[in-house]
């Protein structure tokens, strides 16, 4: 759907010899024609802006592929950014510019280039309805295991009506969604309004030439969430992710910098998009992390407890998802989504059916001991975590991995106490404990790996 007030933007590395344009229904799709059916009103100029950056982050960091030698060494790219906006004169202050490129750099560890030039005008609508119920709050909702846990916890201890914002940018993720939504809604005896938000390329490049990591699509999402509950009159906006996952701990050497640190849900992000909605609504709007003291198996428990087990199993957490492939499996199984997806299910006591990963690392003893090397080598390095947090301390000192980490990415606000992030650490590491002598006792070889690591540490 192309919009009324159609607008351009253009991009590219700068060692590149020219910017790449793009317009509006033309070359993607952002569909603010339902955002402003379902809030019946159309977004101001600077909340239009915050969309359309957004939607220009997320077109470049897809477009923009880095160099093959630049990742396996962790290195950033350097991109810029023409951005058509309406509100010129706020969004080019040094301060509100900054804000854009800090975020942007927490979350792709790249360098960007983001100039701003006056767009066309907008017609202002004036709301002429409201929803049936003032909502309670506004949510992320993505389709995966953790935001549809997250959101039947919150409606389990505190109920109301709920905005779930999703931005499509999946094939089936709108149906998937909203079905979802619709089974929590009935387990809670809630009303949960689905806002999903077409966020699409027109006639995309085959994906072995897009940008894989998309670091920076965060940046839209949170966009989108931001606008609505600024309409709707909340001051926060709930990301239902667990704090291993927000901490996002990395793997192994070389993973803390550049592209292969995601920073979606990291606290020092949110806080500066937190910091840049509340200059855009001109008034105090947060992005909140209400299980970030949480492991991600903990909160998948309350589906389990709650008879939605179902749900649990139609949610999507694969790094490559869609796969494309025919057949009953959907997800890969060896990426880290799937790891920490199967790690929750399992230690929460969810059963899934194997047969929905193409790579079961927890099946049969023979099969898995097949598998090679590449398919296992994101499990190893999990392991190889789950060794070193075995000397995590209880002031954050140790190991240096997470001392490092802690410190580096300004994970703590002024006068906040490490322990609790200690805490969920050391329950996770306590989950796969289990998880590894069960995987023992049926024979499995990555099993052995746990102590080999911890002897070697």
């Amino acid at each position: 759907m192309t919009d009324r007030a159609p607008y351009r933007f253009k991009f590219g590395k700068v060692e590149g010899r020219r910017l790449r344009p793009a317009s509006a229904g033309v070359d993607f799709r952002l569909d603010e024609q339902h955002i402003r059916e379902f809030l019946l009103r159309t977004p101001g100029k600077r909340q239009r802006d915050l969309l359309r950056i957004g939607m220009a982050v997320y077109v470049a960091d897809r477009l923009e592929r880095r160099v093959r030698k630049s990742v396996e060494r962790g290195g950033a790219r350097e991109l810029n950014l023409d951005v058509d906006v309406q509100d010129w004169d706020f969004w080019s202050s040094d301060a509100n510019s900054a804000l854009v490129r800090q975020a942007l750099r927490q979350l792709s560890g790249d360098d960007w280039h983001v100039r701003f030039t006056p767009g066309g005008a907008v017609e202002e609508v004036e709301p002429f309805l409201r929803l049936p119920e003032e909502p309670s709050g506004v949510c992320l909702y993505s389709g995966g295991l953790d935001s549809a846990a997250g959101l039947a916890t919150r409606l389990r201890t505190r109920a109301g009506p709920m905005i779930a914002v999703t931005a499509n940018h999946q094939p089936g993720q709108r149906r998937r969604v909203t079905s979802q939504l619709d089974a929590i809604g009935r387990r809670y005896e809630a009303h949960v309004y689905p806002l999903v938000v077409r966020t699409t390329l027109v006639k995309p490049p085959r994906m072995d030439r897009q940008e894989l990591t998309q670091r920076c699509r965060s940046f839209l999402f949170m966009s989108l969430g931001g606008v609505v509950a600024n309409f709707v009159g909340t001051d926060s906006v709930e990301v239902y992710e667990n704090g291993v996952g927000a901490l996002n701990l990395p793997l192994m050497s070389g993973m803390l910098v550049g592209s292969r640190a995601t920073r979606a849900t990291h606290p020092a992000f949110l806080r500066t998009m937190s910091e840049l909605l509340t200059r855009v609504a001109e008034r105090p709007i947060k992005f909140d992390l209400p299980f970030r003291h949480h492991t991600k198996a903990e909160i998948t428990r309350t589906l389990k407890e709650d008879g939605l087990d179902g749900l649990a199993r139609s949610t999507v957490s694969c790094m490559h998802y869609p796969l494309r492939i025919r057949g009953t499996a959907k997800q890969c199984g060896c990426c880290p989504g799937c790891i920490g997806r199967r790690q929750a299910l399992l230690a929460s006591g969810t059963e899934e059916d194997p047969a929905l990963y193409v790579h079961d690392l927890f099946g049969d003893a023979q099969a898995v001991n097949n598998l090679p090397f590449d398919n296992i080598s994101y499990l190893k390095a999990t392991l190889m975590q789950v060794a070193e947090l075995a000397g995590l301390e209880a002031d954050g000192s140790g190991p240096d991995i997470f001392r490092r980490h802690v410190s580096g990415t300004g994970l703590l606000e002024c006068n906040e106490s490490v322990s609790p992030w200690v805490d969920v650490m050391r329950r996770y590491r306590e989950e796969w404990l289990k998880i590894v002598a069960w995987g023992h006792s049926r024979g499995w070889h990555w099993a052995d790996w746990l102590a080999a690591c911890t002897h070697a540490a």
